[in-house]
C-alpha cells in the first residue's frame, strides 16, 4: 500500500500558506474598510448634529468638541490632529454639498 501521508501533509501546508497569504490579508482589509465606512457615517452624523445644535458663526470650537465627544462615546479614539482633519474635511463636504444643491435650485 502507498503511503499518502506525505502528500496529505504537503497539501495541508499548501492550504495553510494560501490562507496566510490571501485569506487573512483580505479579511483584514475588509474589516479595515468597514471600520472606515463606520467612522465616516458617525463622523458625518456628528458634524451635521453639531451644525444644528450650535447655530451661528464663531462656534467652531464648540462644534468640534461636540463631534470629538460624540465619537469618543462610540469608541473612536482620535488624536487632536486626526480629529481636526476629519472634522474639517466633513464640514467642507457638507458645505460643498449644500452649495451644489443651491446651484441646482437656482438653475432649475
Amino acid at each position: 500500500m502507498v503511503d499518502i501521508m506525505p502528500i496529505f501533509e504537503a497539501l495541508l501546508a499548501l492550504l495553510a500558506a494560501l490562507v496566510t497569504a490571501y485569506l487573512i490579508p483580505w479579511l483584514k482589509q475588509k474589516q479595515c474598510r468597514e471600520r472606515q465606512q463606520n467612522l465616516a457615517f458617525w463622523l458625518k452624523a456628528a458634524v451635521e448634529a453639531a451644525e444644528e445644535y450650535f447655530i451661528g458663526h464663531g462656534r467652531g470650537a464648540e462644534k468640534a468638541a461636540y463631534v470629538r465627544q460624540f465619537l469618543a462615546k462610540r469608541g473612536w479614539r482620535l488624536d487632536e490632529q486626526e480629529a481636526a482633519v476629519l472634522i474639517n474635511s466633513t464640514v467642507w463636504d457638507l458645505i460643498n454639498r449644500y452649495a451644489l444643491a443651491d446651484d441646482d435650485v437656482e438653475e432649475g
